[in-house]
């Protein structure tokens, strides 16, 4: 009687899917999940070096209306730069101030939305790889699977 008890648990042991991978339908909704998970990382680094460039051409474009659009030339009078004026400083700092009001928000947003999908791509790949302890893939015998 014990030696049949033992017998059950063993083969039960060995049938019962020990890891996620032995379930074909979870290996492929990690997969999935790696794939939705990578583009979402995608994004977010696209997005973060987009609101980086764009709020570095703000904040320049803002920063030369700062001064009055005025801007020095070294080349005139020996000892006195002259003084010149920028008819288009209004322009640009419509357009500095849109850039860093786009830049700004896509950076934060990029950087968050990469940290996340690099943890879960992480976690998702860590999930699908290791040891697993089934039923052979024909369903004749037993498999140990280990997976780097």
């Amino acid at each position: 009687m014990i030696r049949f008890f033992i017998i059950v648990s063993l083969l039960l042991t060995f049938c019962i899917s020990t890891h996620a991978q032995d379930n074909a339908a979870a290996s492929i909704l990690y997969k999935r999940k790696v794939q939705t998970y990578r583009k979402m990382e995608r994004i977010g680094l696209g997005l973060m070096i987009g609101g980086g460039v764009s709020t570095a051409i703000g904040a320049i474009l803002v920063s030369d209306y700062s001064n009055g659009g005025a801007y020095t030339t070294p080349v005139t009078v020996p000892g006195q730069p002259a003084q010149h004026s920028n008819p288009n400083a209004g322009n640009y700092f419509g357009i500095g101030s849109l850039c860093l009001l786009t830049g700004i928000p896509s950076f934060i947003t990029g950087s968050v939305l990469f940290a996340v999908a690099a943890r879960k791509v992480h976690y998702y790949k860590k999930k699908q790889s290791g040891l697993s302890l089934g039923l052979s893939p024909k369903g004749i015998g037993l498999s140990l699977t280990y997976k780097f």
